[in-house]
C-alpha cells in the first residue's frame, strides 16, 4: 500500500515516517507539511497529524472521503479524546493513533484498511 503522510511539525512528520517504515506494511510515498496537503491524492492511506482547530483540514478529510474512490485516512494526535474521535468518525477517517504507536498496531489498521478494500471491490462476499 502506498503512503502520504502529512504533518505539522517536522518532528512529528518524522516520527510518522518512521512509524511507517518500521511497520514494514507500506511504502512510503510523501512525507511533507500539512500545508502542502493536495486537493486529491492517489494514495491507498493517507496519515495526518490531526489538528482539532483547523476547520481548512476537517474540510479537506470530508471532501477526500466523500469521492467514491478515496484513500483509507489515518489520524494520529497526541492525546485521543472521545471528541476528536467522534469528530473524525463524522468526517470520514477511518483509523486513530495517539503519541506512541507500536508497528503492529499500524499493520492491524493496514489489515484492517485491505480487507476493506476487497469487500469494497466485490472479490469477497461478506455476510451480515
Amino acid at each position: 500500500m502506498l503512503f502520504n503522510v502529512y504533518y505539522q511539525s517536522q518532528e512529528n512528520g518524522e516520527y510518522l515516517r518512521q512509524m511507517v517504515d518500521d511497520s514494514g506494511v507500506g511504502q512510503l510515498q510523501n512525507c511533507r507539511n500539512l500545508a502542502g496537503l493536495p486537493l486529491d491524492s492517489d494514495a491507498d492511506v493517507v496519515l495526518l497529524e490531526y489538528q482539532d482547530d483547523n476547520p481548512t483540514l476537517d474540510r479537506w478529510i470530508s471532501q477526500t472521503t466523500g469521492r467514491s474512490r478515496h484513500p483509507e485516512i489515518f489520524l494520529w494526535v497526541k492525546e485521543l479524546t472521545p471528541q476528536i474521535i467522534w469528530k473524525a468518525l463524522k468526517l470520514g477517517a477511518r483509523e486513530f493513533f495517539s503519541s506512541a504507536v507500536q508497528p503492529q498496531d499500524l499493520q492491524d489498521a493496514i489489515r484492517r484498511a485491505w480487507l476493506r478494500r476487497i469487500a469494497q471491490s466485490g472479490a469477497v462476499k461478506t455476510y451480515h
